[in-house]
């Protein structure tokens, strides 16, 4: 079963505090898997040849590795969809 699910405005917040205090950020930032996603969305950001974030993890990395504060951060990742497979 699928489910289709934005992030909110608070749900944003918590999950950039969550992913920052837990220590989840600092390692995906250390994961060269993680690195690549990251860069690839970003290459595709760049180029045009998509218009917004498809993830919030690589997004919220991306934000950071630019100097974005948490609240920034989390401002970025408001709206996205994604599919959760149940």
């Amino acid at each position: 079963m699928e489910h289709e699910h934005t992030i909110d405005k608070a749900e944003a917040h918590e999950l950039v505090k969550y992913w920052t205090e837990s220590g989840m950020l600092d390692a995906w930032m250390a994961n060269p898997e993680m690195i690549a996603a990251e860069e690839k969305i970003f290459g595709q950001l760049e180029s045009g040849r998509i218009e917004s974030p498809t993830n919030p993890a690589t997004e919220v990395m991306r934000q950071v590795r630019m100097g974005a504060l948490p609240e920034q951060a989390a401002a970025s990742i408001v709206g996205i969809t994604s599919t959760i497979f149940l």
